[in-house]
């Protein structure tokens, strides 16, 4: 009984240690798996190809049990974000409205698939954690 409790906190040591080490990755993953999305996604013809050039993914803050990395477009093509998302308005110089520009949705289709992959990756990262141990 006396090396119980240093067993016990053994144990749970590496398994913390290798359940975070497992979801830092499966963040890593998942976030470069959902910019591939967003990219396959560009149904747009683009004049310049620089919008897609700018995609880029940086880890915004990580410390000994947590990781958020950040998927954006660099390089001043990031106001083409939302115009692009959503369409928007025609206006010619003198303000008078030319109809709507056609939306081509790329970005919710990373974002739903970062929202349903993460969750079941972290999950299976914690169990091979616990394989692991």
């Amino acid at each position: 009984i006396s090396g119980l409790d240093a067993a016990v906190s053994d144990i749970t040591g590496r398994y913390s240690a290798a359940a975070v080490r497992n979801i830092k990755k499966a963040v890593d993953d998942v976030t470069v798996e959902m910019a591939d999305t967003v990219r396959r996604n560009v149904r747009f013809q683009e004049r310049t190809g620089n919008y897609v050039k700018n995609f880029k993914i940086k880890t915004v803050h990580e410390d000994a049990v947590s990781k958020r990395n950040r998927w954006y477009v660099d390089n001043g093509e990031h106001r083409l974000t939302h115009l692009l998302e959503n369409g928007h308005r025609v206006v010619d110089r003198n303000g008078r409205v030319h109809g709507r520009t056609h939306a081509y949705p790329h970005i919710k289709h990373g974002a739903a698939y970062a929202r349903e992959a993460l969750p079941e990756r972290i999950r299976k990262a914690a169990e091979e954690a616990g394989n692991a141990v």
